[in-house]
């Protein structure tokens, strides 16, 4: 029998294991060494606190307050529990909890920056602003940095205290002039205040510090203000070549310009702007988030949403393509069928063939469904293994050109042309007429089913912002749920991946919360009539 000196060396033995699991992002192999280290010893604090942090990394947020609470229960002065249960709180929007917690590691250490931060970050989520604004300036006091700054800013912006919030900028930027977002937010107010020249610099700014994100994310200039602004808070497209932000509309000055210079126009965008007005009525909520979830994504009201829908094509089975009563990629006659042409692969040692057949070695080679999804392989043979292969791609590669693009763009990935679609939507048809390259994320607005997992958080955004293209159903908005659900995982990940507190990727998630919530109170509303696809 053990003694318990050796229970306690395997119950350590195993936290390590897990310990380095974790660095090496492996989460399910350390959840399994962290389970090991618990189950040998109960009462291992530190263990369940490190398996509750993967568990809210994986989004299973249930999973992590469990760990955390029994963490609290045997210490209840592990001061990083609490501030780890109360983010959890925060990101299900249990605010109250979520409070409790930070104000709790307040109690334990009243030198905690993390901690007057983080609660009144859930004092702001609840527009509870002076609250927020004493944490956030205690929090400044402890541990100075650009973004407590920025987002105290936000506060009095909320509160219509605009030079206070320019000087919280200023400070922001002074601490992390690379902060594009405190120049973003800076040139919000500047707006407002009418400065635009300094609006339209500070924009400029935050954008050559983060082209990538800009250029995708905020794409149209307003024909009024001149300044580039996403379709949000209202802004209308008018015809081809007129575009106005929410801004300048709720602007009285410049719409009595507008109506001056052209009543025809002014009287175009009062009428839209009433019919977005009515959409947001429609929906019978008074959530600003509807506003920038919704109307801008997609560009109808339920009514245009549902009728789109009615277009949707549901995925059909793969089906072989029949050449002389035989399954093309059945066929291994070496006889060319009518119309094929062989052609080298640029790079492997095959032949393709515009009918989507594969040869080597003066032998056609056999085509097989290995997970029968409806996409067929080819075992490719070398001198020292053989490779299994994508059809469709080996026939895209030989066959197809592939778009080529200018810089800056040839370097994102997102809008690389890397990724094979079937036109009608048969893995079976290898035709070169059936093929076509596409990106990623173009691909998954095709395929709305397709796992995003494997998605960086930019090409996520790419896809999110692009949506609107897409049927908008009830099943959709899951789908968007998930989609910014997984951008909220790939930024917390990235903020903790480099060392900084948690805290750190909770403004850059706010709008993650704000879509969430959008989308699940129109689930809720379109659920008792939404249409079967």
């Amino acid at each position: 029998m053990k003694t318990q000196e050796q229970i306690k060396q395997e119950a350590d033995a195993a936290f390590e294991r897990g310990k380095n699991y974790h660095e090496k992002k492996e989460y399910d192999m350390a959840i399994k060494e962290y389970s090991e280290a618990i189950r040998l010893d109960p009462n291992f604090v530190l263990a369940s606190v490190n398996r509750g942090r993967i568990y809210s990394r994986k989004n299973e947020f249930d999973l992590a307050i469990r760990d955390y609470t029994k963490a609290i229960n045997l210490n209840t002065t592990d001061v990083s529990a609490y501030l780890d249960r109360g983010r959890i709180y925060l990101l299900k929007r249990e605010y109250d909890l979520a409070i409790k917690d930070y104000t709790e590691a307040i109690r334990l250490d009243t030198t905690n920056a993390r901690a007057y931060f983080g609660r009144g970050h859930t004092y702001r989520r609840k527009k509870e602003y002076d609250l927020a604004i004493e944490d956030y300036t205690e929090a400044i006091r402890l541990e100075p940095d650009g973004l407590s700054y920025c987002i105290r800013g936000n506060c009095y912006a909320e509160r219509k205290e605009y030079d206070l919030a320019i000087k919280d900028y200023n400070e922001g930027i002074g601490l992390d002039p690379t902060n594009y977002w405190g120049y973003y937010d800076r040139e919000e107010i500047y707006y407002k205040k009418g400065e635009y020249d300094l609006a339209i610099k500070d924009y400029n700014e935050a954008k050559r510090l983060n082209p990538t994100t800009f250029n995708t994310y905020i794409n149209e200039e307003c024909s009024f203000c001149k300044l580039p602004h996403q379709l949000t808070n209202g802004s209308l497209a008018i015809g081809n070549d007129t575009f106005i932000c929410g801004k300048c509309i709720n602007n009285a000055e410049i719409m009595e310009k507008i109506k001056l210079d052209n009543e025809t126009l002014y009287f175009q965008i009062i009428k839209n702007y009433q019919k977005y007005l009515a959409f947001l009525n429609e929906i019978d909520s008074t959530n600003e988030s509807i506003e920038v979830g919704v109307v801008w994504l997609t560009g109808l009201t339920i009514d245009e949403l549902r009728i789109r829908a009615m277009e949707y094509v549901k995925l059909k089975p793969s089906e072989a393509i029949i050449i002389n009563n035989i399954p093309i990629h059945k066929n291994q006659s070496m006889e060319l069928l009518e119309g094929e042409i062989f052609k080298k692969h640029p790079e492997k040692n095959v032949e393709v063939s515009n009918l989507g057949r594969v040869k080597q070695s003066d032998s056609v080679l056999e085509q097989y469904d290995p997970q029968n999804n409806g996409y067929l392989f080819v075992d490719i043979k070398s001198t020292r293994k053989t490779i299994s292969e994508k059809v469709y791609r080996l026939v895209a590669e030989t066959w197809l050109e592939r778009p080529d693009l200018e810089e800056p763009l040839k370097n994102i990935k997102s809008y690389c042309y890397n990724t094979v679609h079937h036109i009608s939507n048969n893995g079976y048809d290898n035709r070169i007429e059936n093929l076509m390259w596409v990106t990623e994320w173009q691909h998954a607005m095709i395929h709305p089913w397709i796992n995003i997992n494997s998605f960086d958080s930019g090409e996520l955004s790419d896809l999110f912002y692009s949506y609107a293209k897409i049927n908008i159903t009830p099943v959709d908005y899951q789908r968007i749920i998930n989609i910014v659900k997984r951008i909220h995982q790939l930024n917390n990940d990235e903020i903790k991946s480099s060392g900084k507190y948690d805290y750190m990727g909770m403004q850059r998630n706010d709008w993650c919360n704000d879509i969430i919530e959008a989308m699940e109170e129109l689930i809720k509303k379109d659920s008792s009539h939404s249409i079967a696809i």
